[in-house]
C-alpha cells in the first residue's frame, strides 16, 4: 500500500467527500464510524430564524441565512463536539493502521 501524505491525511477528515477512500483502505470498525460521524445539519443551519428575547431585540447573528456563518453552516453543515471527537478517533485509528502497514 501506498504511504498517503499530510496533505492526503488532511483531505480524508473530509468524510462526505472520502467515504469510499476510507472504505478502500479497509481498516477494521471505520465504516460504522464513518456512519457515525456523518455531519449534521441543524435547524438553526437551515435558516430558521431565533426568537425574540423579551427586550424585543434579536441576536445578531439570528437572522436565518443572512450571516455568513448560517451560510456556512447551511451548505456543509457543521460537525458537533461528538462528531468532532468520533473524526479525531478515525483519524487516530488511520494513523495506526499506517504505521502497522509500513
Amino acid at each position: 500500500m501506498n504511504e498517503l501524505s499530510d496533505y492526503e491525511i488532511q483531505r480524508l477528515k473530509n468524510i462526505e467527500y472520502n467515504k469510499s477512500v476510507l472504505r478502500s483502505l479497509e481498516i477494521p470498525g471505520l465504516v460504522d464510524d464513518l456512519v457515525r460521524a456523518k455531519p449534521v445539519v441543524t435547524k438553526r443551519a437551515q435558516g430558521v430564524k431565533r426568537k425574540r428575547n423579551y427586550s424585543g431585540k434579536k441576536n445578531k447573528e439570528s437572522v436565518g441565512n443572512s450571516s455568513d456563518v448560517a451560510l456556512d453552516r447551511r451548505f456543509n453543515g457543521y460537525l458537533t463536539r461528538s462528531k468532532r471527537s468520533r473524526l479525531a478517533k478515525i483519524e487516530v485509528n488511520i494513523q495506526k493502521y499506517l504505521e502497522e502497514s509500513v
